[in-house]
């Protein structure tokens, strides 16, 4: 979880309402989530299997995705994804 992620905080209060917001995340912090700055060495780090979860935004990981398909040479055996990773 990003350190400054207070747009995040603020919003799941408002989504869920103050109270029930607050006991959110007081059973997050039960969970002792790990805090990295920057979104994308978080989608890094959950890429490299460093996390099995994460807050992240899902464009970084889905162009990591495809980045490393086409670096690993895996998109020229298999056509079907080809189209995918554009």
């Amino acid at each position: 979880m990003d350190r400054e992620e207070y747009n995040w905080y603020g919003a799941m209060l408002e989504y869920l309402g103050q109270e029930p917001g607050r006991r959110f995340m007081r059973q997050l912090a039960t969970l002792d989530p790990v805090f990295h700055k920057g979104h994308t060495l978080i989608a890094q780090l959950l890429a490299a299997g460093e996390f099995s979860l994460a807050i992240v935004y899902p464009h970084r990981v889905e162009s990591m995705k495809k980045q490393v398909l086409r670096s690993s040479g895996f998109l020229r055996q298999n056509r079907s994804l080809r189209r995918w990773a554009r």
